[in-house]
């Protein structure tokens, strides 16, 4: 898969004064509206699972590299799993307040590019709203997926405004 070039020109004015060397791109919206799918799309391959009700899934910080996945618990600590299932097998089953988030190395080439952050439905009434609240200032840009059918409902514009402002300036609605 190649970037898209709208896509690229988006991260290509990207100032590294924040520390980091890509841009962190985190994908948000309310449950089942197409974040998930929207970041396999980009990878070009399925490596998160996605369905129609949540997946009760933390952030998921997606990087360029090798190595083993991780879970990065909220007091710091991280834990190495085998593969990508492993991982979501435990956080399936786990306390989603405990995990700050979860980091997969990758080797996507869009990659490269900027790091890819999928978060858990910002509406869903099973994960508390810190699940991806406490992620959201560690993105440089946000990908808002809305559902078109119902797109920007309430709920999406009360969460907008918990965004900051420099963040939100560089973000995009994205109509699924």
């Amino acid at each position: 898969m190649t970037v898209p070039l709208e896509l690229t020109q988006l991260v290509s004015d990207f100032d590294p004064a924040r520390g980091a060397s890509r841009p962190r791109i985190m994908v948000a919206g309310e449950f089942s509206s197409g974040k998930t799918r929207l970041v396999n799309a980009l990878l070009g391959e399925d490596l998160l699972p996605s369905a129609v009700t949540s997946t009760s899934l933390p952030p998921i910080w997606i990087t360029h590299g090798e190595g083993r996945p991780e879970c990065i618990g909220t007091d710091g600590r991280a834990r190495s799993f085998d593969s990508v299932l492993a991982l979501v097998d435990h956080v399936l089953g786990g306390d989603l307040e405990a995990i700050h988030h979860c980091r997969i190395p990758h080797h996507s080439p869009v990659l490269l590019h900027f790091d890819l952050i999928d978060t858990p439905g910002n509406s869903d009434p099973n994960i508390p709203a810190a699940c991806w609240e406490r992620i959201v200032g560690h993105a440089d840009m946000i990908l808002w997926c809305s559902n078109v059918v119902q797109a920007w409902r309430q709920s999406e514009k009360s969460a907008w405004l918990a965004i900051p402002a420099e963040v939100a300036a560089q973000s995009h609605l994205v109509l699924s």
